[in-house]
């Protein structure tokens, strides 16, 4: 007889295959954006390595009155800033253009988001992401590019730095910039970007 709470072989395997299936996806899709921004093969391999060990890893910044600690995340903040600032120093002739779309999403991404005491900085991805993706058609730049740097920027400002004055609203003592809902914003993004660059 199977102990009660026991996990199931078959359920172990299949959980593994699961997940090691979502691991794959994403790799695919990260080499394809970066090979779309010109980053070579070995170095979007070290990078996608980085995000997913950096998502764990968060570098304290300062601490507030009320004693919570800000910290920024390494793979889900820093890395994609990186890469967001590579597009646009090798794309400089486009500033102005990169410098507008951040601050729409920025605006439109800060206004979608809302602060949950129990769940920290929410965000309804879907109207950032169409305005980022609307941006991105109408612009004269790379679309993948605009997507990209917009949606990066756009959701780290609009909904965590816009967000700071806010934090002390949230009973979390550690609030990370880039953090759970940073992460999938930016990796939804970063999969429009890939259809861009397909279509």
């Amino acid at each position: 007889m199977r102990k009660q709470g026991m996990v199931s072989l078959p359920t172990k395997i299949m959980n593994f295959v699961f997940l090691a299936g979502i691991f794959i996806v994403l790799f695919v899709l990260f080499v394809l954006l970066s090979t779309a921004i010109e980053i070579p093969t070995y170095i979007s391999i070290a990078l996608f390595v980085l995000i997913i060990v950096g998502s764990f890893i968060n570098i304290p910044l300062y601490t507030t009155n009320n004693q919570q600690l800000i910290s920024i995340n390494i793979g889900g903040a820093i890395i994609p800033l990186t890469i967001a600032f590579y597009i646009i120093i090798i794309n400089l002739n486009y500033l102005v253009y990169f410098i507008t779309a951040i601050c729409v999403v920025s605006i439109v991404t800060f206004f979608s988001s809302s602060i949950n005491p129990n769940e920290g900085i929410t965000v309804s991805l879907i109207k950032p992401i169409l305005v980022a993706l609307i941006i991105a058609i109408i612009l004269p730049v790379n679309s993948a590019y605009i997507m990209f740097v917009s949606g990066v920027f756009g959701m780290l400002v609009g909904a965590d730095l816009m967000n700071l004055d806010n934090m002390h609203k949230i009973n979390f003592t550690t609030v990370t910039i880039g953090g759970a809902g940073s992460f999938d914003a930016i990796f939804l993004t970063g999969i429009v970007a890939i259809v861009l660059i397909l279509i």
